[in-house]
């Protein structure tokens, strides 16, 4: 989502939503994150080279060590690392995986 701990909400244990158990039994890894305040989503600009990399969001650095710390686990593949979100969420989750493709 955007911020106030909604994504950590969601994926509790007891969530109505049960992410973390369907994350148990179908045998992948849940992290939820949430933005400090909104989402930096970068709108394209007249004369930037693009909206991917560190000058073009204040979260790049955020997601960019999220994915190497999942990379470093061993047990997971970094060939099957999706971004989903919701509202906002959504909105950053599609930059995110045009980012870091």
């Amino acid at each position: 989502h955007e911020m106030l701990d909604r994504a950590v909400h969601a994926c509790q244990e007891k969530s109505p939503l049960d992410l973390a158990e369907k994350a148990k039994a179908h045998g992948f890894a849940l992290v939820c994150a949430d933005a400090n305040v909104l989402w930096d989503i970068p709108e394209p600009k007249k004369g930037q080279e693009g909206i991917c990399g560190e000058e073009a969001s204040q979260d790049h650095l955020y997601v960019s060590h999220l994915l190497d710390v999942l990379k470093s686990d061993k047990s997971l593949d970094p060939e099957r690392i999706f971004f989903a979100g919701h509202s906002e969420g959504a909105a950053f989750a599609t930059w995110a995986s045009f980012c870091f493709a």
